[in-house]
């Protein structure tokens, strides 16, 4: 599971992926990050120990290809192999821009979901999601 820096703040500016986070119930094992750490969540976090704190979904891989089977962009794929086809391309794609940075599969899935469901790629300067 990718904890980094780097990754948080993807996560972070996922504002997409946040908000559909944030307007949805939490599920036990989904991972936060708030000024005060990492916590994982469970059923049983009372509303003591979340008020207050503004947390940020750290997307783990399952989450993400759930996300991405389930997008405007990858539903209509047939079959796995088809899938595979258009993962491989676009880490061709983004193997010479991204090649000494991509260290986490978590990283792959998440820049390919913004990507191929919001047409936006990070900007590794900035640490901004920008449109293509």
């Amino acid at each position: 599971m990718d904890t980094s820096k780097e990754y948080i703040k993807m996560c972070e500016k996922a504002q997409e992926l946040q908000w559909i986070y944030n307007n949805s119930d939490r599920n036990n094992g989904d991972i936060l990050y708030s000024k005060h750490g990492i916590d994982v969540y469970s059923d049983c976090f009372d509303g003591g120990e979340m008020a207050g704190k503004d947390f940020i979904l750290i997307f783990r891989q399952d989450q993400l290809i759930e996300m991405i089977s389930g997008s405007r962009g990858v539903d209509n794929i047939s079959s796995p192999i088809e899938y595979f086809h258009i993962l491989y391309g676009f880490m061709k794609t983004i193997i010479n821009k991204y090649n000494r940075w991509i260290n986490t599969l978590e990283k792959v899935y998440l820049l390919f979901l913004m990507r191929e469901e919001y047409c936006k790629i990070w900007n590794i300067e900035t640490k901004e999601w920008v449109g293509l």
